[in-house]
């Protein structure tokens, strides 16, 4: 498949583009110039702000947004979600495999298996407890027999439980450092709010 109109098409529209650009300029110069000194807005480029340089030490912005890249893990059909604990281990869900791997010391292993869909993910404050959605059933309540869950998985002794059912899409999930849990749930429009037992 040939695509030589297409490029002759973007070019013609990027010199227009710039044609357009530099009429726009010249309109915008001249106005300038018929302003008082004291009333023309300063065209000089602006410094970073203090308060940015002091969050991002001596780096730039702009070195910041072009880190390098480094693919980590390939091969699963589905990664949907990632969360990033305090001690660096990283553990995503994998929709279609139905599983959520752990990657520890550069190495990825294999968490749990066998789960219905999972698809956001987040983890407690401590390290302790991994929450995640399963969503089989997108769209559907549990009222009309849809299996969409919020679970919790303690990553010390393996307890699989569930923390809520029968929303109709759990999408995301995140946990507060007070143990309450959020979550999107897509097709209702909604955020809920699952606050802990006694709060």
């Amino acid at each position: 498949m040939r695509f030589g109109h297409v490029a002759r098409d973007s070019y013609r529209i990027c010199c227009v583009a710039r044609r357009a650009a530099r009429t726009c300029r010249k309109g915008f110069d001249s106005d300038l110039r018929r302003q008082p000194k004291h009333l023309r807005p300063s065209l000089a480029p602006s410094k970073p702000s203090v308060t940015a340089a002091a969050f991002f030490g001596s780096e730039s912005l702009w070195n910041l947004t072009v880190a390098r890249k480094l693919v980590i893990s390939m091969g699963e059909p589905e990664p949907t979600d990632v969360v990033v604990a305090r001690s660096g281990d990283l553990y995503w869900t994998c929709k279609a495999a139905g599983v959520i791997l752990k990657r520890s010391g550069g190495v990825t292993t294999l968490l749990r298996a066998g789960l219905d869909s999972p698809s956001g993910i987040a983890i407690d404050h401590r390290g302790e407890v991994l929450y995640f959605t399963e969503v089989p059933t997108p769209g559907v309540p549990g009222t009309m027999g849809g299996r969409n869950k919020i679970r919790a998985l303690h990553l010390a002794t393996g307890e699989l439980r569930s923390v809520h059912e029968g929303d109709p899409e759990p999408t995301d999930v995140a946990v507060a450092r007070n143990g309450n849990l959020y979550w999107t749930c897509t097709v209702a429009g909604v955020i809920v709010e699952a606050k802990r037992r006694g709060r």
